[in-house]
């Protein structure tokens, strides 16, 4: 997602991007661009980069006059490089970098060096000139994201090779494929249980899965024909931990359906814990990502970049659980996204003008509150505020 950010933002002002490639970034995605690279030479000074962090000289929110609103900056002595801080925790001053006259600034200085974890995109479109030009590259919006990441991230051959020998195995020859991804971020508030529970509210209250028969199976020896001549429904679950999977499963082995489908339960992983920058483990998380993107219908996680990803890669809105505890939907187990695109977790209030700051859900019609994340901000296909909510 940082990655689709800072290409498209390359993009809009005319810049060449050159990708730092971390532990393994080589050995998941094959170059997106032939006979060329994207990726920072190898002999580039690694300890170099990594002084790029708040206290450089060069941090653009450096550049930021605080408690005023300008860029103290001399036409005359532009650096040759700034350091631009799009994380999570980045300050009042380095959130300028969504403003018109910061841009102005940023657009003279040769080398950007930008490190994020973010998916900035919405608020790119606060800056009228990139306005402009994203209505102009992208008119629909809602599949920027989508046919970017399209474009870019090619799996490597071993995660390619992990993907379709699952597919041909589990998820080909069927009627139908839903995906469930399920992330529990503090199992300590939201017990595995409870979670199941909503996920079944969801999938049989939308109809999304069929449900059970009552009946007896052993009392209808027709029933098994029924299952083989009607619709071949495959689940493929993704979680940490298999318990979600192994509830769905029971649930479909113990009875027919009513509709008489048959519905098969896949799990290609339950490694009980997130292992970032684990070689093996960021292989299987990218395959089950472009797994899950294969679905014609999706239920994802709230607040989950994991879900946020496979639904952008296939290019449809997901059902979204609601969060346990969330005021704004207590009696809904999930609702229907009103866009495909991903939610950018911490926008900036929209201060320009250093008047006090605005409601950035607020301004464009199209740049909306996230439904899983209230204080998030997401584009919409739309320009009306409607949202599809489900028992």
């Amino acid at each position: 997602m940082t990655l689709v950010a800072t290409f498209l933002y390359a993009l809009l002002t005319d810049r060449i991007l050159l990708v730092d490639r971390g532990t393994d970034m080589s050995d998941l995605f094959c170059e997106p661009f032939p006979n060329s690279s994207w990726f920072l030479p190898v002999d580039f000074p690694q300890s170099w980069l990594e002084g790029l962090n708040r206290s450089n000289p060069y941090r653009f929110g450096h550049l930021i006059d605080k408690g005023k609103c300008s860029v103290h900056v001399n036409v005359s002595s532009i650096p040759v490089y700034s350091y631009v801080d799009l994380t999570h925790s980045f300050d009042l001053q380095d959130r300028r970098f969504f403003c018109e006259e910061e841009q102005k600034v940023l657009n003279q200085i040769p080398w950007l060096f930008l490190r994020t974890n973010i998916y900035f995109v919405p608020s790119l479109y606060f800056v009228p000139p990139l306005n402009k030009k994203l209505e102009k590259f992208f008119p629909q919006r809602e599949a920027l994201f989508h046919h970017l990441a399209r474009y870019l991230f090619h799996p490597s051959n071993d995660v390619w090779g992990r993907i379709i020998r699952f597919y041909d195995a589990y998820l080909s020859n069927v009627d139908q494929i839903v995906g469930l991804q399920i992330r529990i971020f503090d199992p300590t508030k939201t017990p595995t249980e409870n979670v199941t529970s909503q996920v079944f509210a969801c999938v049989l209250g939308n109809k999304i899965l069929p449900n059970t028969s009552n009946a007896d199976a052993n009392e209808q020896p027709w029933a098994a024909h029924i299952v083989r001549e009607n619709k071949v429904i495959s689940v493929l679950v993704t979680s940490l931990h298999r318990g979600h999977y192994d509830s769905v499963r029971k649930f479909y082995l113990h009875q027919p359906t009513e509709d008489g489908s048959l519905v098969r339960v896949n799990l290609p992983s339950h490694e009980g814990e997130q292992r970032t920058d684990k070689p093996d483990h960021d292989k299987q998380a990218l395959a089950e990502i472009f797994l899950l993107s294969f679905s014609e219908t999706l239920v994802t996680s709230p607040m989950s970049t994991f879900g946020y990803a496979a639904q952008g890669l296939a290019g449809i809105r997901p059902w979204l659980l609601t969060r346990p505890g969330e005021d704004s939907y207590p009696n809904f187990a999930c609702m229907k996204a009103f866009s495909v695109e991903p939610c950018f977790h911490v926008p900036p209030l929209f201060d320009c003008d250093c008047q006090g700051g605005t409601d950035p859900g607020k301004i464009i019609p199209f740049v909306r509150h996230c439904e899983d994340v209230r204080w998030g901000l997401k584009l919409s296909g739309d320009d009306v505020s409607e949202t599809n909510f489900s028992a």
